[in-house]
């Protein structure tokens, strides 16, 4: 797996890879599934993607905060943001990828080639 950013572009190209759709048809799939995603944020919903995770609109209250680099008080409006709660199986796939990576670096490649022969 390499450290790049997936761009829609990409998923798009896997999407039509995967199921032969043209990657037109592919890319309206995709526009339609985020304006569906977007829609209901907009109206306060929740998004539940199952074994993926959630997406929650949460309203933060006013409150006072700091300009830290002239110290000075200032107010920070209420507003709405939007947090994601991964499902536990995307936690934890996340994390034996983690562990297996971290795993692996700290051992010889003998003893990588040990361990997945045992």
């Amino acid at each position: 797996m390499t450290n790049q950013t997936i761009t829609r572009a990409s998923i798009v190209k896997i999407a039509s890879d995967k199921t032969g759709l043209s990657k037109h048809l592919s890319s309206q799939m995709f526009e339609t599934m985020l304006d569906m995603i977007i829609s209901e944020l907009c109206d306060e919903q929740s998004v539940k993607l199952s074994t993926f995770g959630s997406f929650i609109v949460r309203r933060k209250k006013q409150r006072m905060g700091r300009n830290p680099k002239t110290g000075i008080d200032a107010v920070i409006n209420a507003r709405k943001v939007i947090s994601f709660r991964p499902s536990h199986i995307l936690r934890m796939h996340t994390n034996i990828s983690t562990a297996n990576s971290s795993n692996n670096k700290s051992k010889t490649s003998r003893e990588r080639t040990v361990q997945t022969r045992a």
